[in-house]
């Protein structure tokens, strides 16, 4: 069933009208929504609209037909993916793959190892974006809700917003780990992953981590791609907490 995310949903005498041009390119153009169609509208905070389409012209007018409180159904914890950002374009695939398995946060980071670098305007450019792929993957995969995207973020700044976790746990090759295995029954509700760059975290980084709460685990005797890393915690995560 189609939907559409709208940041602040008006509701005037029992309809929504879309003015904004890419609003109506969705629904028309991709979708190719028309008269008498249905569509969810969810405002990205848990509450949703169920609609069918009145008119499709210069703006889309919505007939709500019900309206639910708000609601959340990603799941029984709360996941916050900290990942370095990998080379090229592979951090957009992460932020669409982790969207749409529920993913309550993402903060992209910049660690030692980490070969991308981007100045001040770069960063708000890759954020901006980045949010837009949430919103296309948070509508795709049914979200009601969508994963906050940080700013990008130094390591040394991460660690300093990390004291409010349940768990903290950090996939790495460096020196012992647990298996997530042994974790399961501690895990808690308010989960915080750190996955590493192209090369690991450093020793350093990895102290720190340890030194502020993280677990060091192992996801297996394989070297995972960044990606792979966060799309494969985050998923044992969601498996184990339903």
């Amino acid at each position: 069933m189609a939907r559409l995310f709208l940041s602040d949903p008006k509701v005037i005498s029992g309809r929504i009208s879309i003015e904004e041009p890419a609003s109506i390119h969705y629904l028309r153009d991709v979708l190719r929504s028309r008269q008498h169609d249905t569509v969810i509208v969810f405002d990205g905070k848990g509450r949703e609209y169920i609609c069918s389409v009145e008119t499709i012209s210069e703006k889309i007018v919505l007939i709500v037909r019900e309206e639910s409180a708000a609601v959340k159904r990603e799941g029984n914890v709360v996941i916050t993916c900290a990942c370095a950002i990998p080379k090229n374009s592979r951090m957009d695939d992460i932020i669409d793959k982790l969207t749409q398995l529920g993913v309550d946060r993402i903060i992209p980071l910049i660690t030692e190892r980490t070969q991308v670098k981007l100045d001040k305007k770069r960063r708000l450019i890759k954020h901006e974006r980045w949010e837009k792929i949430a919103i296309a993957a948070s509508q795709q995969s049914q979200r009601v809700s969508l994963p906050k995207i940080d700013l990008v973020t130094e390591f040394d700044d991460f660690i300093s917003l990390t004291n409010r976790f349940d768990v903290k746990l950090m996939p790495n090759l460096v020196g012992k780990t647990k298996h997530l295995s042994q974790l399961l029954n501690s895990l808690g509700k308010n989960i915080l992953v750190a996955i590493g760059p192209e090369g690991d975290f450093s020793q350093a980084e990895v102290d720190t981590a340890i030194k502020n709460g993280f677990i060091s685990v192992s996801l297996g005797d394989t070297v995972l791609r960044v990606e792979t890393a966060a799309v494969s915690i985050v998923s044992f995560l969601r498996l184990v907490s339903y």
